[in-house]
C-alpha cells in the first residue's frame, strides 16, 4: 500500500518521496476519519426507522474497494465507499472496529488502522461463512 511505501521512505530519508505523495494520502486519511466518524454517528441512531440494515456481502464487496481505493490514494472512491457504508446500520463488532480503525486514523497510527481493517474483513469472513 501507498502507506507502507511513505514509512518505508521515512525510514530510508527519501524526503523528496514524502513531500511528493503525503499531501494526497493526508487528505485520504482525514477522509477516511471523518467518514468512520459519520458511520458511527449514524451506527447510534439505532432507532432511525429509515435506516436498512447493512447487507454484509455489499459491505464486504465496499472493504475491497475500499482497499483498492486507499492503496491506490484515490480520494474519490473512498467517499464514494463511505457514503454508501453509512447509508446502513452495522452489527455492534463491525461497529466497534470501524470505531476503533477511526480512532488510530485520527492519531496517524497507519499499522493499527489497517490491523483494524483485516479484523473487519475477518469479521465479515466469519459472518459469511457462518
Amino acid at each position: 500500500m501507498k502507506a507502507r511505501q511513505l514509512e518505508d521512505a521515512g525510514k530510508k530519508e527519501n524526503l523528496e518521496y514524502i513531500r511528493e505523495r503525503m499531501p494526497a494520502f493526508r487528505q485520504i486519511m482525514l477522509l477516511l476519519l471523518e467518514q468512520v466518524e459519520k458511520a458511527l454517528a449514524q451506527l447510534e441512531e439505532s432507532s432511525a426507522p429509515d435506516k436498512q440494515i447493512g447487507n454484509i456481502l455489499e459491505l464486504q464487496g465496499q472493504v475491497e474497494k475500499l482497499c483498492e481505493a486507499l492503496d491506490t490514494l484515490n480520494l474519490s472512491a473512498a467517499e464514494a465507499l463511505f457514503t454508501e457504508m453509512n447509508n446502513c446500520q452495522w452489527a455492534p463488532q463491525l461497529a466497534l472496529c470501524l470505531k476503533e480503525m477511526g480512532e488510530a486514523m485520527s492519531m496517524f497510527d497507519y499499522d493499527e488502522a489497517m490491523a483494524q481493517l483485516g479484523l473487519l474483513k475477518q469479521l465479515i469472513q466469519e459472518t459469511v461463512g457462518a
